[in-house]
């Protein structure tokens, strides 16, 4: 097909044309492949602070035979950042892993997972175990203020509501799009202006959520496990949105994991902070 020269300034008319016109078949066939089911996760003040709720900070579910954590660094208490119900959000991404919860060491703030002051613990069916319902939330010294860190508020509590939605990858132009959709340059166009229109969506890409793609580029150290399986995204916490929940002036804590039942290394789960 012959296509008429255009100026170069008529570019953004042209693609939005193309982003009107139907996707070819090929075309679905390639973003059904690509597109990654993810739960989005809207936070909110809340008294209610469900034991077993996905939440910022609030009491975490603690069996009847535990108690937080001490900070493997300094000994001292530790505090639930945030706690992750994979079962309530519809989605099975660690194996054996129906709640997660991470705790935070505000002394220590380890800014990476190869730092200590930091724990995550795992449940499988909580719901059938007996939780402890004496607990008292650990006072933070220096509250609400400690050595420059905004901390939570001792108690407060943000759960999250889910909403369940379809992620894009964050490159979209890798090596094999051209040769699936037919290398053919307009519906390359068609396929490249569709997932602008799914990017621009407001908060699209800038929430809070459980599975879907990992909206970030890292050292490659964090896309394979030790066990040389690619990770998966479990979890990205976006803690610039809410307060007084913020962290040193992190961005985001990004939650990996390797989906591997048989690995060889415990079924690691790798975590990072992003100051974009």
């Amino acid at each position: 097909m012959k296509l008429t020269p255009r100026l170069a300034n008529s570019n953004a008319v042209h693609l939005a044309k193309l982003s009107d016109a139907p996707l070819t078949g090929r075309e679905k066939e390639y973003l059904v492949g690509r597109l990654l089911q993810t739960v989005h996760l809207n936070f909110a003040e809340s008294e209610d602070n469900s034991m077993l709720g996905t939440k910022l900070f609030g009491t975490p579910f603690i069996p009847a035979e535990e108690d937080y954590p001490a900070c493997p660094q300094c000994g001292g208490h530790m505090h639930n950042l945030f706690q992750l119900n994979f079962r309530e959000a519809g989605l099975n991404i660690v194996p054996g892993c129906d709640l997660l919860v991470f705790y935070f060491c505000f002394k220590c703030n380890p800014l990476k997972n190869t730092e200590p002051g930091w724990v995550i613990r795992t449940y499988a069916e909580p719901e059938q175990m007996k939780a402890r319902t004496d607990l008292i939330v650990p006072p933070i010294p220096g509250q609400p203020e400690v050595e420059g860190i905004i901390c939570p508020v001792s108690k407060s509590c943000v759960q999250a509501a889910y909403y369940a939605a379809v992620d894009v990858p964050s490159i979209y132009t890798d090596p094999g799009v051209r040769q699936n959709i037919g290398r053919n340059d307009l519906a390359m166009d068609r396929y490249m202006a569709y997932l602008e229109d799914l990017r621009n969506i407001p908060g699209w890409h800038v929430r809070s959520k459980i599975g879907g793609w990992l909206e970030c580029e890292q050292d490659p150290q964090y896309t394979r496990c030790r066990c040389g399986a690619d990770l998966v995204h479990i979890a990205t916490i976006k803690t610039d949105n809410y307060t007084p929940w913020v962290v040193g002036d992190i961005g985001a804590i990004y939650l990996a994991g390797c989906p591997d039942p048989g690995c060889g290394d415990g079924q690691d789960v790798y975590w990072w902070a992003d100051w974009t």
